[in-house]
């Protein structure tokens, strides 16, 4: 009866040490349908629910666990345990009553009977020398923390960057909109005015006809944009990282968000995250070298234990200690360590390789985004003079086509370079500021100035 009381307390007190966690509560913003989106607060919500950000930030907490569990090899280890074990095996009986202070005079050595012992001990051990393992795994998992916070902030500026082109492709399916729609109530106006020149036989019906087709494709034109606007707004409600809803662009909250590049390019001392990334997971692969270099060391460690003995067949309970040092040193292990040590320093190979490549990867796209701003801004100045010259043309045309001196193909193509003019100025105009923010996300800045 004692023994299993003694085992049903054993059993109880190993479910206390058990638990369990409940799952994580979801979270994150929803899209109102019809809800008009500035610049600013569309990058402002992308940083929060996009699942790119929430997988980065995981990773950060994950470096920050990881460097918490390298910190704590230096603290003293203590552990408790315990355990119940009956038998009638002479040598453990006899320990067992030896530990337990039960040992009288006049027992058989060779037929104790059965004898019970419930065990409870705790240990504490620190390790006084191992090689610096301990040093090189807490700076590996330090380097590889403030890595994965550099590659946080880039992914937050890849992000805010992807977002505000998908935003200012918006604006160029809006513009496209806008000027097919002119396009259209133009030549709407053409056909009436000709059906009415028709009727009075003052035109032949192939001109009324001509301009019956241009509008159709006009029209063709307008659903094309409309479609095109339609995709842009699924990529950004994908972006920030939401389920489809109607949604509206502010037409207005771009130009300002994103400031003028200057015109001097930036130095050498250029500073982005992936960079400062790369170099950081090239220090935590040396460290992860000198660490595997360890196991070619001795391991020198001090333990202490204490343990109380209790017995129900002998009713005897006692107390012991133990202290000492312990020193290992492996003689041979077939070239374990060694192997393990080459593979870190293949590690820190690729990583050096992998630093080099994203410097290198970086001048190139300072280079591209500078050209591509180069451009936009050319093309800005060429853009508007076109338009101007443009909107001149039309109004000769539609003058002349109205006097009976312009056949109606002649009015549509006017019409429609006009078109064309208003579009590619809108463009180069949008261009321009997606190749600022595109600067400023290369020369290690956030595509945004004075995000809320």
């Amino acid at each position: 009866m004692n023994s299993m009381r003694a085992l049903l307390f054993g059993a109880f007190a190993c479910g206390l040490l058990t638990g369990f966690s409940g799952p994580p509560e979801p979270g994150g913003e929803s899209a109102d349908p019809g809800r008009v989106w500035t610049m600013r607060e569309a990058v402002r919500v992308a940083l929060e629910d996009n699942p790119d950000v929430a997988m980065v930030a995981r990773r950060v907490e994950e470096a920050a666990a990881h460097l918490a569990r390298a910190r704590s090899a230096y603290a003293p280890r203590i552990a408790v345990g315990g355990g119940y074990h009956a038998t009638d095996r002479p040598g453990q009986a006899f320990g067992m009553i030896l530990n337990q202070g039960a040992f009288a005079p006049g027992m058989d050595f060779n037929r104790p009977g059965t004898v019970d012992n419930l065990n409870v001990h705790a240990r504490v051990e620190y390790t006084l020398y191992d090689g610096n393992a301990r040093g090189a795994a807490r700076d590996a998992a330090r380097e590889s923390g403030v890595a994965a916070e550099a590659m946080e902030e880039a992914v937050r500026n890849d992000i805010a960057l992807a977002v505000v082109r998908v935003f200012l492709r918006g604006r160029q399916a809006g513009a496209r909109i806008d000027a097919a729609r002119a396009h259209l109530e133009a030549l709407a106006k053409a056909v009436e005015y000709a059906e009415q020149r028709s009727q009075a036989g003052a035109m032949i019906e192939a001109e009324v006809l001509h301009l019956r087709v241009e509008e159709a494709r006009a029209r063709e034109e307008l659903l094309r944009a409309e479609n095109a606007l339609e995709l842009v707004k699924r990529a950004f409600v994908r972006l920030l990282g939401m389920s489809h809803q109607p949604l509206e662009f502010d037409a207005d909250s771009w130009a300002e968000a994103i400031p003028p590049v200057s015109p001097e390019a930036a130095s050498g001392g250029v500073v982005r995250p992936e960079l400062e990334s790369a170099a950081r997971e090239r220090a935590a692969a040396a460290a992860e070298v000198r660490r595997s270099r360890a196991g070619l060391r001795p391991h020198v460690s001090l333990f202490g234990r204490v343990d109380h003995d209790r017995g129900w067949e002998t009713d005897g309970s006692g107390e012991s200690w133990s202290a000492g040092i312990t020193v290992d040193y492996t003689l041979w292990d077939r070239g374990a360590v060694r192997s393990e040590a080459a593979a870190a320093r293949s590690r820190l190979g690729a990583a050096e390789a992998r630093e080099r490549r994203v410097r290198l990867a970086i001048e190139q796209e300072i280079a591209e985004a500078r050209l591509e701003h180069e451009e936009a801004a050319a093309r800005v100045q060429v853009t508007r003079e076109w338009l101007e010259l443009a909107r001149e043309n039309v109004r000769l045309a539609r003058a002349r086509f109205e006097e009976g001196a312009y056949l109606a193909y002649q009015y549509s193509e006017a019409e429609s370079r006009l078109v064309a003019a208003r579009f590619a100025h809108e463009s180069a105009r949008i261009d321009r500021v997606a190749a600022a923010a595109a600067v400023r996300r290369a020369e290690g800045h956030f595509p945004l100035e004075n995000l809320p």
